[in-house]
């Protein structure tokens, strides 16, 4: 005879399924937290390779910049005058830059000068790209600067590569900051360039968008001198006066000594300035070298100053002497 316990142990149904419904709304909330916690973090990372991506592409520039070709055709026309910067606009780049790759043969490039453009791409609303393009030749003197000012422009330009993408320095008209800003309006003085990138792979959603900046010296960037000078009347000799000319009032970008020289009735340009040299010839116009020279002038003549830095730039300034 099987005898059972009156009293037996255990969960009834009701038990049981509140158990199990608990036991789900437990479980789904934590997939729910664990889920949110992945999209974080997800979020997070992209946000981060933003940022790395946009820090990459500004030490790229900023190592190129380092390596700014400066300007090394002499001449005496300022309009025809190289220059490293070539453009510089909030949002577009241009400099020629000393080339780290091999001489190619038969170049007479001989100092492997390349031209070197960033800009930055509006066209995708929301994930603007910067560009880096390069422009290599082997003629002795460089090609014009492409005039396709579209980013990336065509044709000009040997290679064409994406820097970084997820840009929102342009998100609209209310909304434009400048790529690049620098320390001179005028492009000849342009020796510090500051760069700011904002990215932000997530727009409208958080989190809220990063800035990356970077400022670099142009430590080559050679600027011309500017030549200036005044006349003053220190008194007369027969019918003629005797004129103090000062060129102190020229200036050096750079600080460096600069080399004088006066010329009155000389052609244009003025003829070149090589006193120290014994087998320089001086040509008639030639008068004097020095900061201050004294000349005797009557009539009407034109008084010529070139100065010249150690690097073989040089700039002139004419007046017109009248009495």
């Amino acid at each position: 005879m099987i005898r059972r316990d009156a009293h037996q142990a255990g969960f009834t149904l009701i038990e049981v399924l509140v158990a199990m419904s608990l036991s789900l709304v437990i479980f789904g909330v934590t997939v729910s937290v664990f889920g949110s916690l992945l999209r974080q973090d997800s979020v997070a990372i992209e946000h981060n390779e933003a940022q790395e991506g946009a820090r990459l592409a500004m030490d790229r520039m900023a190592r190129q910049l380092r390596n700014l070709a400066s300007p090394n055709a002499l001449t005496n026309v300022k309009e025809n005058r190289p220059r490293a910067v070539e453009r510089a606009t909030a949002f577009d780049l241009v400099a020629r830059v000393v080339d780290d790759g091999p001489l190619p043969p038969g170049s007479q490039n001989s100092t492997n000068i390349m031209r070197a453009r960033w800009c930055l791409d509006t066209s995708v609303a929301g994930n603007g790209r910067i560009w880096h393009q390069v422009q290599r030749w082997k003629t002795s003197l460089p090609p014009g600067v492409p005039g396709d000012t579209a980013c990336p422009g065509s044709g000009a330009w040997d290679t064409t590569t994406l820097q970084t993408s997820n840009v929102v320095n342009v998100t609209g008209p209310s909304v434009i900051r400048p790529l690049f800003s620098y320390d001179s309006g005028n492009i000849e003085k342009v020796t510090r360039v500051h760069a700011d990138v904002f990215v932000d792979p997530t727009p409208l959603r958080s989190p809220v968008e990063a800035r990356v900046s970077s400022g670099v010296t142009l430590r080559n960037q050679n600027q011309y001198p500017a030549a200036a000078f005044t006349m003053t009347v220190i008194g007369t000799s027969g019918t003629s006066k005797i004129v103090r000319l000062d060129g102190s009032a020229s200036s050096d970008a750079e600080s460096q000594p600069l080399k004088y020289c006066w010329f009155v009735d000389p052609p244009s340009p003025a003829p070149a300035c090589a006193p120290e040299d014994p087998a320089w010839v001086r040509p008639a116009s030639y008068r004097d070298q020095g900061v201050v020279a004294t000349v005797n002038l009557s009539g009407t003549h034109k008084v010529v100053l070139t100065v010249e830095d150690p690097a073989g730039l040089l700039d002139e300034e004419s007046q017109t002497w009248t009495g």
